[in-house]
């Protein structure tokens, strides 16, 4: 197992399931980090972690019956794909990456006797087009891969109910480069809470650009030598061309590519 269990949540009140919050660096915090959440700043998320300023929780409309509608689209994807989804109810902590930290929607129990991660997620009628042509929010996608770093699970599953009247499920694999720069940029803001230094977002943009351009490099250089093998030899690029996509499918290498299913 790649993970402890630090503690059940099931009867955990909401003022200490805020301060479990504060003992590491969890799922919907990764995209602050990145700088790719319009709600919180860094800043403001590193002022938490400290207790220098108390961990609050939004209260809407949406996010309540966010919460509500939270067992009415686990039931629904449970009746959609004949997968079972049970709660975990834990907050769990990475082995290796102890400041990672996870409070997952559930697990799903494959086919095969693997597990997956379950996350449940509503969105208003007006986020429709984030969701319909199999796209996730960045916040989500980072979310999830952040979880896959702790669980070491190879894959998670998305489900969302739009407007209340539109659900889709969508499958996301594990993205080793995205989980490499999640990690680098989370070890280096939990050393600031560590150590009292503020951080510093520059820093943090620069591992960013140094992921994006590792992978426009690794592309180029894939692209390079299908045009060497169509120079030397077209039959052997062109069966290269035809199997290689199926093998990292098969593999679970698509990570960063989803596929979402209609009922």
């Amino acid at each position: 197992m790649k993970y402890d269990i630090v503690c059940s949540t099931k009867n955990l009140s909401t003022e200490e399931w805020l301060k479990m919050r504060t003992i590491g660096i969890g799922g919907s915090d990764a995209s602050i980090i990145a700088g790719c959440n319009p709600y919180c700043s860094i800043f403001e998320l590193w002022q938490e972690k400290r207790g220098e300023i108390p961990v609050k929780e939004e209260e809407s409309e949406v996010i309540h019956f966010g919460k509500v509608l939270e067992d009415v689209v686990r039931k629904e994807f449970i009746q959609r794909t004949g997968l079972m989804v049970r709660k975990k109810n834990s907050i769990l902590r990475s082995k290796e990456y102890p400041f990672m930290i996870a409070d997952l929607d559930g697990v799903v129990s494959e086919f095969d006797g693997t597990y997956s991660i379950f996350e449940a997620k509503t969105a208003i009628e007006f986020k429709n087009n984030d969701w319909k042509n199999g796209e996730i929010p960045k916040a989500y996608q980072l979310q999830v891969q952040h979880y896959l770093a702790v669980t070491g699970f190879q894959k998670a599953y998305i489900a969302v109910l739009v407007g209340g009247n539109k659900f889709y499920w969508t499958e996301i694999y594990r993205d080793e480069q995205l989980i490499k720069m999640l990690v680098s940029m989370e070890s280096h803001f939990w050393h600031c809470v560590r150590e009292g230094e503020e951080p510093d977002v520059d820093a943090i943009g620069e591992m960013l650009n140094n992921t994006i351009t590792q992978l426009i490099s690794g592309a180029i250089t894939i692209i390079g030598t299908v045009i060497i093998m169509f120079y030397t030899n077209w039959l052997l690029a062109i069966i290269t061309i035809l199997f290689v996509p199926l093998m990292l499918k098969a593999g679970g290498t698509i990570a960063g590519k989803s596929r979402k299913f209609y009922s």
